[in-house]
């Protein structure tokens, strides 16, 4: 099985046991009610998507075909390409979704609190997205 594949299977390891952990804290630690709720559905979301993926790369780890394929597809510069498109998009989607919750909430629910949370998460990512844009392009 190559390195590559073996460190991805490993990752996802850690990931179903962090969410394993989670689920532990959520049912044997005196908790309320909520926090509870939000240890025990992160644990769930990891687990589930740590042993999905772990399925995943070890079937194509057992198929040597399967396994060059996977790795070729790696470098390729389409798949290299549509995944940076999806990071980017990913971000601007969720940027403008929290922005739109957190003046939803400060105008509409007359919840200051988690609008100006959201707001300043918002204006956080907008900072750390210019400061970086900066950096990479110096850089590279």
């Amino acid at each position: 099985m190559n390195k590559q594949i073996k460190n991805k299977i490993v990752l996802f390891t850690v990931y179903a046991a962090v969410g394993v952990v989670c689920i532990l804290v959520a049912a044997f630690a005196g908790l309320t009610s909520f926090q509870s709720g939000v240890f025990s559905g992160l644990g769930a979301v990891m687990l589930v998507f740590g042993i999905a993926s772990m399925i995943r790369y070890s079937r194509i780890g057992r198929n040597p075909e399967r396994a060059e394929e996977w790795l070729a597809m790696q470098s390729e510069e389409r798949t290299v390409f549509i995944a940076q498109k999806a990071r980017a998009w990913t971000f601007y989607v969720f940027l403008f979704i929290e922005l739109a919750i957190g003046l939803f909430s400060m105008l509409i629910l007359d919840d200051s609190l988690l609008g100006e949370v959201l707001c300043y998460l918002v204006a956080g990512q907008g900072l750390t997205y210019a400061v970086l844009f900066k950096v990479f392009n110096k850089k590279y």
